[in-house]
């Protein structure tokens, strides 16, 4: 029983010090494709950069992920894996998707740098710094490369916070437990 009030707590508590990270400006676009980002949530607490392509012509499109960069938490240029790919292949050749005309894919990114091995795989969140993240994306049109680059701008989400409810709970959470142990 305490233990699972006090995990309610921790909850409540990173709910309220702990904004949500979001983009600025998600949209990006060129004469062959548009690129929309997003912040996604993996493994239940890792944030990460979710990413729509989508081919805005009547030819396939291919992304060359392993010419993919990305600002990493350092402020500095990885490589990106991207869904599929196995963390301990990470630095092999990655296969390229093809989107087909006027189609679109659905991906999450992380940068390489974000990935380490510590028993086990562990991986590293998005933060909000540096705010400004580069992104350049390298893919093939009609057998020809093609880049396009630009700035993401992470900001913090401030949430509307309740204080009187959240102390309630709290004051509610703590009586319970301390009715609920035995003397």
């Amino acid at each position: 029983m305490k233990k699972g009030l006090l995990l309610i707590a921790l909850l409540l508590f990173a709910t309220v010090f702990f904004g949500n990270i979001t983009i600025g400006n998600p949209v990006f676009e060129n004469q062959h494709i548009k690129v929309t980002f997003n912040i996604k949530t993996i493994d239940f607490v890792i944030k990460t950069i979710g990413i729509k392509i989508e081919n805005k012509t009547d030819k396939p499109v291919k992304i060359l992920w392993d010419e993919v960069l990305f600002t990493d938490n350092k402020g500095e240029a990885s490589g990106v894996i991207h869904s599929g790919v196995k963390y301990i292949n990470m630095d092999r050749p990655q296969v390229p998707s093809v989107i087909p005309p006027n189609g679109s894919i659905d991906d999450v990114i992380i940068p390489k740098s974000h990935i380490y091995y510590y028993n086990g795989w562990k991986k590293i969140s998005i933060n909000k710094t540096p705010s400004e993240r580069y992104f350049f994306i390298t893919y093939e049109f009609d057998n020809e490369k093609y880049n396009l680059d630009g700035t993401l701008l992470l900001k913090e989400q401030k949430s509307n916070i309740n204080w009187g409810l959240i102390l309630g709970v709290l004051g509610v959470m703590w009586l319970i437990g301390t009715l609920a142990s035995p003397q």
